[in-house]
């Protein structure tokens, strides 16, 4: 008989069935509203809190899957997708894992990097490397191991990407569409924010950039007239 976490654990494997077939299939509707979509998504067991196994790294990179997989498509047809939902919230479970599954998870990261390019200084964010003994170590990268029958490949992340993801999710709800968002910079965990302007409908908190893990330093810049 199976106890109860198990139970929930199956569940949450026949969501993830469920959830990316409809993806493949377009099953599911691209072109609403993308928080409405979100929140269908993040409704579903894969995602509650209640699951809980003893190695959550497979049902977080199933969750990054989706999230990134989601994001592409609703970027592809729908012209209201100004802010990155799901890829915001594709980083925060690609940030708690150690390895990749499939060369394609390297492709959504490469999409998700697009998604930021413009926010990013460094355009240097993603490096795949065959030989795992010749990783950054000076802390300013994530490296995560893709291991496929005999290749085994370090990818390694500039945390500026991870940065920029959790600045997108620190911004106020309501100002999420604004252009302020595309004047953010990012480089080697310098934030460069711009300056509060008459136009502006963006309230960027200096204080709450600063605490995100992996931010050195916060400063303002002018917007060109």
């Amino acid at each position: 008989m199976l106890t109860p976490e198990q139970t929930t654990f199956l569940s949450a494997l026949n969501s993830i069935i469920t959830i990316r077939s409809d993806i493949l299939n377009n099953k599911l509707n691209f072109r609403e509203d993308p928080a409405v979509l979100e929140q269908t998504i993040s409704s579903s067991v894969l995602f509650a809190d209640s699951v809980k196994i003893p190695d959550n790294s497979f049902l977080n990179r199933q969750r990054f899957k989706i999230l990134s997989d989601i994001g592409q498509r609703v970027s592809e047809v729908n012209p209201d997708y100004t802010y990155p939902l799901f890829e915001v919230k594709a980083l925060e479970y690609l940030k708690r894992e150690k390895n990749l599954s499939s060369h394609q998870d390297i492709e959504r990261i490469n999409h998700i990097e697009k998604t930021f390019r413009l926010n990013l200084e460094d355009k240097n964010i993603i490096k795949v490397t065959p030989n795992t003994d010749i990783i950054n170590k000076s802390g300013n990268t994530k490296n995560l191991h893709l291991n496929t029958g005999s290749a085994n490949t370090t990818i390694e992340v500039n945390n500026d990407l991870f940065i920029i993801g959790k600045l997108y999710e620190t911004v106020p709800m309501q100002s999420r569409n604004t252009q302020d968002l595309k004047q953010i910079k990012v480089r080697q965990g310098q934030v460069t924010i711009p300056e509060a302007s008459a136009e502006s409908q963006q309230i960027i908190d200096e204080d709450r950039i600063q605490k995100i893990n992996g931010v050195k330093r916060v400063r303002k810049r002018s917007i060109p007239e």
